[in-house]
């Protein structure tokens, strides 16, 4: 019977026996695959969640983020829409799979990324990163031209300064009032 095995198949994700995945292999369709394989393998990516992604796996999925963000900035400089080179949807999917890390040696890619996910996860997430995303956040915001980097950006920015990141500031005692 057919039903056994996609009985036994959903048994052994729901018992945890399905993390059991190649993360290497992920990593490698999200480097080498051709565009139905990497979204194949960005979906496996993100069905693990954050805790359990490996080191490899990780990498690879800034790496993937990084290139998507040259391949935005190339069909800006060619004046073309990004779909003649790859598809928005996924470009915005990489992003937001990175974003969920809570991975620091993401923030330069995440920074690259900003504007361009079609969504607040990437501002979200270098805003919650605080002081050290700071750095990476001010030079797109100072020298992206793109308009809708600049607006994620300093809206990350804001959200460090106002404290809604990882480091907020320091506070400021009230002045005392003195009696008259």
């Amino acid at each position: 019977m057919k039903l056994v095995p996609i009985w036994a198949g959903l048994l052994c994700c729901a018992t945890g026996l399905g993390a059991q995945v190649d993360q290497h292999a992920i990593a490698q369709e999200l480097e080498h695959g051709d565009r139905a394989a990497r979204s194949r393998a960005l979906e496996q990516a993100r069905s693990l969640g954050p805790a359990n992604t490996s080191a490899e796996l990780r990498a690879a999925l800034i790496t993937l983020l990084d290139k998507n963000n040259r391949i935005v900035l190339d069909a800006a400089e060619r004046k073309q829409p990004v779909a003649n080179l790859e598809d928005p949807e996924f470009i915005a999917a990489v992003a937001h799979v990175v974003s969920g890390l809570e991975d620091v040696r993401a923030i330069p890619a995440l920074a690259g990324a900003l504007g361009t996910s079609g969504s607040t996860r990437v501002r979200d997430a270098l805003a919650d990163f605080g002081e050290p995303a700071s750095a990476d956040v001010l030079r797109i915001v100072t020298s992206s031209g793109s308009h809708y980097a600049v607006e994620e950006g300093l809206m990350a920015l804001r959200s460090m300064v106002e404290g809604h990141g990882a480091c907020p500031p320091a506070q400021v005692p009230k002045p005392r009032r003195t009696p008259l």
